[in-house]
């Protein structure tokens, strides 16, 4: 066989309506300029256009014995008067090929003069644009005529470029068409077809090029290309699935769709097949038992049978019209092992007594567990922000608990018993869920918690915001930080900025809860406390405060450098109102660190003063 000769047909969107020997030069330093320097013949078309329904308008017919706009790249005249010195000829009112109207373009590649190739450009409309960035796939029909010779050409790869994607081989294999002759072979049409959905989609926004190269080989002489009906269109087969190929955590009664081939026909056009494993759904056909699920009419298939969690499944759809089949990839899914909780409430309390709290939550799951009978036990945990889980219970779960697909869980705390979980309600046709849980340790428990339910082997999980537990208006107590985490919370800061020296006040009021705390400490008869405010500090001294029952301590007009000092901290309650007077204060108004410190104790809050 004779050394291949690569010759590029390029089809190039600039915008432009001619090529420029500036644009020749910037091509020529380009990619492109290295491949036309190996002897290449390029068409160049720029995309410019909008979308049509799937059937785009053409873009190159070449019916009118005209370039149909098409110029030619290097001399910027139309191809219809080509400058023959390029040896390149482009001959309107062929026969050969032409499968849109009686005509069709024969591209002869012998001969080429110049280094650089010979290229052809168009600029295309602002509707064409439109219909390149709307479809994706690139069609075009490639002939030959009958051959009185051995040889061979073909399409050997094709390109595309455009901002944000780059160069990117869409042609799918190499090469894309090809040919052989003898004596006697027929004249032979192919539609090629190229789907450029990932160069289409990796493109920047509203691209202002976009090309396509086509690298044409040939041997033995056999130097004719022809070449009609070139045009932007949907896919034949069926694409773009949900879920999409490779998609993990998908419901267990998912819902299959996708978007129709082209040529599909109105009624009773899609033929699916479902199954557990690729080859079997490759190679089902609508004998096959089990895997073939039959003909639909719409462009979506309704998975009826709850599916397992974390399980591969396979599908295909197959598009036909009156005899002709499309047979489409085979497409894969992993289904959830979890489904996610959406809270719609959630109330928790801090009970009167550390370790008595309260909580309550309702909402939605996603999805729930395909056999209820496989379900021995239900788990429950409550996590605090930390990731700590701050609560677990484990409970047997009794199908005989579900009627009409719920299940009731319910449990009376005995007199001086432990806390519990006293009901869980799981609507498995709602898919919503109660849950209450009484005199509980919820201690260490902060936003954003979250909730999970385990049926089985089967997690259901979600997440609670500050503005979903109690409401946007209150926060989680700040008591169930106490033994757990120091923590400070400013619920209120006020100051009264008075004219005259040393005649300013403080009244800022919260929460704190103290990590190292028991019986007897920390006590605060007998320890400085410091009130910071901005760059000034307030103490109080040892012996300041007096105790009072139930872990409260208080102070009264307590002369201190800088203020005169009252204060009410309840270590039980985990609340404090600390109120300076006579004070001189440096911050009256914006954002002002507040800090407050006793023993081990020592944290700090910004907070925003009016």
């Amino acid at each position: 066989m004779n050394p291949k000769t690569k010759e590029m047909f390029l089809i190039r969107c600039s915008g432009k309506a001619v090529c420029t020997p500036s644009d020749r030069t910037a091509i020529e330093r380009s990619e492109i300029g290295i491949i036309h320097r190996l002897g290449i013949i390029c068409l160049a078309l720029v995309v410019l256009g909008v979308a049509s329904n799937g059937y785009a308008d053409v873009i190159g017919n070449w019916e009118d014995s005209t370039g149909d706009g098409w110029i030619d790249w290097v001399s910027g005249v139309s191809i219809a008067v080509a400058d023959p010195s390029h040896n390149a000829e482009y001959i309107f009112g062929e026969t050969v090929g032409a499968t849109l109207g009686s005509n069709s373009l024969k591209v002869v590649k012998d001969g080429m003069g110049a280094s650089y190739g010979q290229c052809l450009a168009i600029s295309l409309s602002s509707a064409q644009r439109a219909d390149f960035l709307a479809n994706n796939v690139f069609a075009i029909d490639y002939s030959v005529a009958a051959g009185t010779t051995g040889g061979w050409n073909e399409i050997y790869q094709i390109y595309m470029n455009g901002p944000g994607a780059g160069w990117t081989e869409v042609g799918g294999s190499t090469p894309v068409s090809h040919y052989d002759f003898w004596d006697g072979s027929a004249e032979r049409t192919t539609t090629i077809e190229i789907d450029y959905t990932t160069f289409r989609d990796a493109l920047s926004a509203s691209p202002d090029y976009i090309q396509i190269i086509f690298s044409l080989n040939s041997g033995s002489g056999q130097t004719d290309f022809y070449f009609d009906n070139a045009k932007f269109v949907k896919p034949l087969k069926a694409y773009e699935p949900s879920p999409s190929d490779g998609e993990t955590d998908v419901s267990l009664i998912p819902t299959l769709s996708w978007m129709p081939g082209r040529m599909v026909q109105d009624a009773n056009g899609h033929e699916l097949y479902f199954g557990t494993d690729y080859n079997d759904v490759y190679d089902a056909n609508t004998s096959t038992a089990g895997i073939y699920m039959g003909v639909t009419t719409d462009a979506s298939y309704q998975v009826t049978t709850v599916l397992d969690g974390y399980a591969d499944y396979y599908w295909r759809v197959d598009e036909v019209n009156d005899g002709n089949e499309w047979k489409g990839d085979v497409w894969q899914f992993t289904t959830a092992n979890s489904g996610a909780l959406t809270f719609n409430k959630c109330n928790v309390k801090a009970g009167k007594v550390q370790g008595h709290d309260y909580f309550r939550a309702s909402g939605t799951f996603s999805s729930f567990y395909p056999d209820l009978n496989d379900i021995g036990q239900f788990d429950v945990n409550i996590v605090s922000a930390d990731g700590n889980v701050i609560y677990a219970e484990t409970n047997n779960f009794d199908v005989c608990d579900v009627a009409d697909q719920i299940f009731k869980y319910k449990y009376k705390i005995p007199r001086g018993g432990e806390g519990a979980i006293t009901s869980l309600k799981l609507n498995f046709n709602k898919r919503t869920f109660v849950i209450k849980a009484k005199d509980v340790n919820l201690t260490g428990l902060a936003c954003p918690l979250r909730l999970d339910i385990t049926l089985g082997d089967y997690l259901m999980s979600g997440e609670a915001s500050e503005t979903v537990v109690n409401g946007a208006r209150r926060i989680i107590p700040t008591r169930l930080m106490r033994t757990y985490e120091d923590t400070l919370v400013v619920t209120k800061a006020k100051v009264r900025d008075r004219s005259k020296p040393y005649a300013d006040s403080l009244y800022v009021r919260g929460d704190v809860a103290v990590e190292d705390i028991n019986d007897s400490e920390p006590n605060l008869v007998d320890e400085d406390v410091v009130v910071t405010w901005g760059s000034q500090t307030f103490t109080i001294p040892a012996g300041g405060f007096t105790y009072k029952s139930g872990n409260l301590y208080k102070c009264k007009n307590i002369p201190v450098a800088g203020a005169l000092m009252s204060a009410n901290i309840n270590l039980d309650k985990c609340t404090f109102i600390i109120n300076a007077r006579y004070a001189e204060l440096s911050a009256t108004s914006g954002d002002v660190d507040f800090g407050l410190s006793f023993a081990s104790f020592d944290e700090t809050e910004e907070v925003t003063v009016p």
